[in-house]
C-alpha cells in the first residue's frame, strides 16, 4: 500500500496533521499553470502562495515530490501522473478551505484507484459541522451571538462564565478617527528577499505578465520564521493602539495599526489559535489594553470564522442580486491605466495602494470600494471577481460572505442587517479625505449615496434601521 499525502499552497500549516499520521506516505506538491489562471490574480498574491510553498518544500524533513511550474500546466493532469508514478492506493489530503477542491480531489483518486482520505482543516477552530450546530434554523444569523458562543466555547478572555472586563466587546470604542496630530505609526518588519522570492518573481513577470501588479516591491514574509516575526511585530509595536483605530484611514498610511496577519493565516504560515494566544498574553502582561485585544480575537474567532461557516453552510444565499445591479467593471479597475479624473480621492488613493500592494485593511475595502461599488451599481459577481484578483489574502471561502453578502447585499440582508453604504461625511470623519466638511457634503460620493437610497427605496422600505436616511432621501427627491 502506497500513500500519498497532497499538500496544497494554501494548507502550508506548520506539523501538518497528515505528516503526523502518515510517517511513511510520499509527500507530493503541484505548481499548476490553471490553478494560477483561476483569476486574474495579483503579482503579489501569486509570489505569495509560489515562493511559500517553495520554502515550505525546501523545509521538510521528508523528501518531497514537487512540481514546479510549466506553462499549460493543469493541476488534475500533474496530480493524477504523481499517483500513477507512485502507484498509490490512497490520497490523503487536509480539507480545503474552499468547498469546490475536495470533490475535486475525490475524483480523482476515483479515478486513480485511490482511496480518498481526508483529515481535519487545522486552519480554523470551528469545524463546518460545529458551526451548522450552532447555527440551526436562524434566517439571520448575528455574528455577536455566535462570537459570544465561540468566546465560551474556546474559553477566550473569559472570567469563568462571565466576559473578562464584564463587556462582551468594545466595538464603540474601537472607531476613532486618527488625531489632528498625527501619532507615529510604526513600519511593517522587512522581510528579506530569498532566493524562491527572485526565482518566482522572475517566473512571475514571464508568464503573468498582464496581471496586476509588479514583482520588484514585493514586501511579505514566504517563511514561517518570518511570519512569526511579523505576529510579534505586531503584539510589541501596533496591537497598543490597533483597537482605538482599526476603523481610521489615512491617505497616507496604507497599514495603520491593523495586523495584515491574514494572509499568512490564510496561507498557512500562522495558525489562528497561536495569533490568538500571543494577543491574550500581551494583554495578560499589561502591554496592550482589553478593547485592543478583544477587537483582535473579535476579528479570529467572531468574524472569520463566522464567514468561513456561512460559507460551508449557507453558500446558496450569497449566490443572489438583490438589488439586480447590471453595470460591468471597466478595465481600469486591474490595470489601474487611463482611471477617469473624477474618481472621488478615497477610491484614487486606495486603488493605487492595492495595485501597490495588494492588500488594503477591512475598513478601505468595505468603506470605500464596497461602499463606491454598491452605491455605483455594480453587478455583485464583478465585484467578487475583482475582489477575488486583486488581494494577496483572498480565497473563495472569506470572499463570498464577506464580498456578496456583507459588502454588496447580493443576499438581501442574510448576513447584514443593512447595506454599508455612506455619504462622504462618514469618509471625511474617519479619514479626512476631502479638503473641508464641505467638499465632502458635496462629493460624488454623497451625490450617489443619496441617488442609490433613491432608486431602491422600494427593496429598502421595510429595513428599520435605514427609516431615517430613507425619509430624508425622499425629502431630497421633492
Amino acid at each position: 500500500m502506497t500513500d500519498v499525502i497532497l499538500i496544497l499552497g494554501n494548507q502550508l500549516v506548520p506539523d501538518h496533521p497528515a505528516l503526523r499520521k502518515y510517517p511513511d506516505a510520499r509527500i507530493v506538491m503541484i505548481e499548476a499553470d490553471d490553478i494560477c489562471r483561476q483569476h486574474r490574480f495579483h503579482r503579489h498574491k501569486l509570489m505569495l502562495v509560489l515562493a511559500s510553498m517553495r520554502h515550505y518544500a525546501a523545509a521538510s524533513r521528508r523528501e518531497v515530490a514537487y512540481v514546479e511550474y510549466r506553462p499549460g500546466s493543469v493541476f488534475r493532469t500533474e496530480l493524477g501522473e504523481q499517483l500513477d508514478t507512485y502507484d498509490a492506493t490512497r490520497l490523503i489530503w487536509m480539507q480545503t478551505s474552499d468547498r469546490g477542491p475536495n470533490a475535486a480531489l475525490e475524483e480523482i483518486a476515483a479515478q486513480h484507484g485511490c482511496e480518498p482520505v481526508t483529515l481535519a482543516n487545522r486552519q480554523f477552530l470551528t469545524t463546518p459541522e460545529q458551526f451548522d450546530g450552532w447555527l440551526g434554523e436562524k434566517s439571520a444569523p448575528l455574528m455577536e451571538n455566535f462570537y459570544r458562543w465561540q468566546r465560551r466555547r474556546l474559553d477566550v478572555l473569559m472570567d469563568g462564565g462571565s466576559p473578562e472586563g464584564g463587556r462582551w466587546n468594545y466595538d464603540q470604542e474601537n472607531r476613532h478617527p486618527l488625531p489632528r496630530r498625527r501619532l507615529k505609526i510604526p513600519a511593517l518588519p522587512t522581510t528579506r528577499r530569498t532566493r524562491h522570492v527572485n526565482d518566482v518573481a522572475a517566473l512571475v513577470d514571464e508568464h503573468f505578465a498582464d496581471h496586476p501588479g509588479r514583482s520588484d516591491n514585493f514586501w511579505l514574509p514566504t517563511t514561517r520564521e518570518q511570519a512569526v516575526r511579523w505576529l510579534d511585530a505586531f503584539v510589541d509595536e501596533r496591537l497598543e493602539l490597533f483597537g482605538r483605530y482599526e476603523d481610521a484611514m489615512a491617505a497616507d498610511a496604507p497599514f495603520l495599526f491593523h495586523s495584515v496577519l491574514s494572509p499568512l493565516i490564510n496561507l498557512g504560515l500562522l495558525l489562528p489559535e497561536e495569533c490568538i494566544e500571543a494577543a491574550v498574553e500581551a494583554y495578560r502582561r499589561g502591554d496592550a489594553p482589553l478593547s485592543s485585544v478583544e477587537g483582535f480575537v473579535r476579528q479570529i474567532i467572531g468574524w472569520r470564522e463566522f464567514m468561513y461557516g456561512l460559507y460551508w453552510c449557507r453558500a446558496d444565499a450569497f449566490d443572489a442580486n438583490f438589488f439586480g445591479f447590471r453595470r460591468t467593471l471597466e478595465e481600469w479597475w486591474y490595470t489601474n491605466n487611463s482611471v477617469p479624473q473624477e474618481l472621488p480621492a478615497p477610491v484614487r488613493v486606495c486603488l493605487d495602494r492595492v495595485h501597490e500592494y495588494g492588500y488594503s485593511h477591512h475598513i478601505e475595502r468595505l468603506m470605500v470600494f464596497g461602499n463606491w461599488f454598491l452605491i455605483s451599481g455594480y453587478q455583485p459577481r464583478e465585484v467578487y471577481e475583482w475582489f477575488m484578483s486583486m488581494y494577496v489574502d483572498a480565497y473563495e471561502w472569506v470572499m463570498v460572505p464577506n464580498v456578496m453578502g456583507m459588502s454588496q447585499y447580493a443576499d438581501g440582508g442574510m448576513l447584514a442587517t443593512k447595506p454599508y453604504i455612506a455619504g462622504g461625511n462618514y469618509l471625511q470623519k474617519m479619514g479626512h479625505w476631502f479638503d473641508s466638511a464641505a467638499a465632502a457634503k458635496e462629493s460624488e460620493f454623497t451625490r450617489r449615496y443619496w441617488q442609490f437610497l433613491a432608486d431602491n427605496d422600494d427593496k429598502l422600505a421595510g429595513n428599520h434601521r435605514l427609516a431615517l436616511v430613507l425619509k430624508q432621501a425622499r425629502a431630497r427627491a421633492t
